[in-house]
């Protein structure tokens, strides 16, 4: 039974759950501009959506949204009845009417788009609603109605967006290109590229992070990556910081604790083999390996490290860090 937990961001005490509606698991969140209300979409056949009074762990009103995956959720901060959800061949403007009752409308291209992935959404200004696409473009909405687009925004897919909650004309976007970029918007809604750019590029990694969420407060982006990574980007410096990195894409099925020193290891789905320190609780280095990993373990001095992979492999790799 999928439950939605709701914690005080500030002492960490958990204020309320809600249950009994979602089927699987709840994949995307937002809250109302006053966050009395909160909407979610579960991971049913129908991916469907739920709008919650969420202090009296009350449905407010259901419905369903698409059979194919829905990527993400969240109210206009300028329209407290507007909810947009984006997803596989997916953009819907949902409005709430009232308790049972909520309609949506489904984003019209106008002949100027094509039918695709919608990766993420934001809202820079009222009517305005920019969503960015898997082949690289933002689309920028005014109602349901495709207005106007940026093409090729983000070679590979734009995959983050961000503006000011109350709006404004600075627009960060992200993307598969491992790039976040500034734009100006206008007040006709038309998107002009800054020339800031930052790589979002670690020391010794052969290509920038890809992004999958962006926030900002002062000068400084958190971003959470697609490989599971939480970093900060400073706007004036350009200065990455890691603040945590863990295994992506998939189940992590190998552990093992390092017998001489304060270190473990583990090995996952994600093709990787990663060393952490135990007593720092951070990754101090990683390998890529070249299939699935379902175990590894230490040899007893701590210089070997066997790995039992995908097709009955096993590598064995000497420490070197």
């Amino acid at each position: 039974d999928p439950k939605i937990i709701i914690w005080d961001a500030t002492t960490m005490q958990q204020l309320k759950v809600l249950k009994g509606f979602h089927q699987r698991a709840v994949t995307s969140l937002g809250f109302s501009p006053d966050g009395k209300m909160l909407c979610s979409v579960g991971m049913d056949d129908y991916h469907s959506l739920a709008v919650w009074d969420w202090n009296e762990a009350h449905l407010i009103a259901s419905t369903r949204c698409s059979p194919d995956k829905v990527f993400d959720v969240n109210f206009s901060p300028f329209n407290p009845n507007l909810i947009v959800t984006c997803g596989v061949k997916h953009v819907t403007f949902w409005t709430l009417e009232g308790p049972n009752k909520i309609k949506g409308q489904k984003g019209t291209l106008e002949g100027l788009g094509k039918i695709q992935t919608m990766n993420c959404m934001e809202f820079p200004a009222p009517d305005i609603t920019l969503v960015g696409t898997a082949s690289g473009e933002i689309y920028i909405f005014k109602g349901n109605k495709l207005l106007k687009f940026v093409d090729k925004a983000h070679p590979g897919g734009v995959t983050a967006l961000w503006s000011p909650e109350k709006g404004g004309a600075d627009v960060f976007s992200a993307g598969s290109d491992g790039i976040l970029r500034r734009w100006k918007m206008d007040p006709a809604g038309a998107l002009t590229p800054e020339a800031e750019k930052i790589e979002l590029k670690l020391p010794g990694e052969p290509a920038g992070l890809k992004a999958r969420a962006i926030t900002r407060k002062g000068d400084t982006f958190a971003i959470g990556t697609m490989t599971s990574e939480l970093i900060t980007v400073n706007l004036e410096s350009k200065a990455i910081q890691v603040l945590l990195r863990g295994q992506s894409n998939g189940e992590t099925w190998g552990l093992a604790a390092d017998p001489q020193q304060q270190k473990f290891i583990t090995v996952s789905e994600d093709k990787t083999l990663r060393v952490f320190d135990a007593e720092t609780r951070e990754q101090i280095a990683m390998r890529t390996i070249p299939q699935l990993a379902y175990c590894a373990n230490f040899s007893q001095d701590g210089k070997l490290i066997a790995i039992g992979m995908d097709l009955a492999d096993m590598d064995w790799t000497r420490r070197t860090e």
